[in-house]
């Protein structure tokens, strides 16, 4: 399976109590409190859904990488998990993968994050940009995929992660040049990071709200 999966959950498709009740059926999850915290819910539902149905792997066990990653013990399946509060997305691959997903708004001080965060020359290069709020969010979501991917977390591995800008205007990253893809789904923008990405195979699903997949078409921001 030298593939990259790519899993969608929109939020707003699902009932929350028919969720956990899934939950328990996938995983015999006890502790409703899980309920009154809608993103953790449901990210333990992407992963065990995923794991369970797609790919049909009976005895999941996770742990926790140092970095707060999350690993799936006992496979070659590595995973990275991304959520806005709108969108929950789950790459998987055999290969390191690391994903990262963000709803595109105008948010209030963007430049000050953007000047706090980001190396000087991304930030003198972003600077330039015709459209600041869409090439920071792109820049970040390739930043923070890189960083889920080596699994330093963002304290250590976010100014390791450098991009500079090529001649078309398009962020390139300084470490892994063919490592990335970046897409749009509705309001949100997302950057997947594995070795050698752009020629890998790319599957893309939509999960339902009656817990099945949907392959979709997902088409790559330039």
């Amino acid at each position: 399976m030298d593939k990259i999966y790519t899993f969608i959950l929109k939020v707003s498709d699902f009932d929350i109590e028919k969720s956990f009740i899934y939950l328990q059926e996938l995983d015999k999850y006890k502790d409703r409190n899980i309920i009154s915290h809608p993103q953790k819910l449901f990210s333990q539902l992407i992963r065990y859904l995923v794991f369970k149905r797609f790919f049909s792997i009976s005895n999941i066990k996770f742990n926790q990488l140092e970095s707060g990653k999350p690993n799936l013990v006992n496979s070659k399946l590595d995973f990275s998990i991304s959520h806005t509060t709108k969108f929950l997305i789950m790459s998987v691959s055999e290969r390191k993968v690391g994903v990262d997903i963000e709803h595109i708004r105008d948010r209030k001080n963007i430049e000050k994050i953007a000047e706090r965060f980001f190396r000087d020359e991304e930030y003198s290069q972003l600077k330039k940009s015709e459209n600041f709020i869409k090439d920071f969010f792109m820049l970040w979501t390739l930043k923070e995929a890189e960083v889920k991917r080596s699994g330093l977390g963002i304290a250590k591995g976010f100014n390791e992660a450098a991009f500079k800008k090529d001649i078309d205007n398009k962020w390139i990253s300084c470490n892994f040049e063919q490592d990335f893809f970046t897409f749009n789904y509705e309001d949100i923008i997302g950057s997947i990071c594995c070795e050698n990405v752009e020629n890998l195979p790319r599957e893309f699903f939509r999960i339902n709200n009656n817990f099945g997949f949907e392959k979709i078409n997902i088409e790559e921001v330039k």
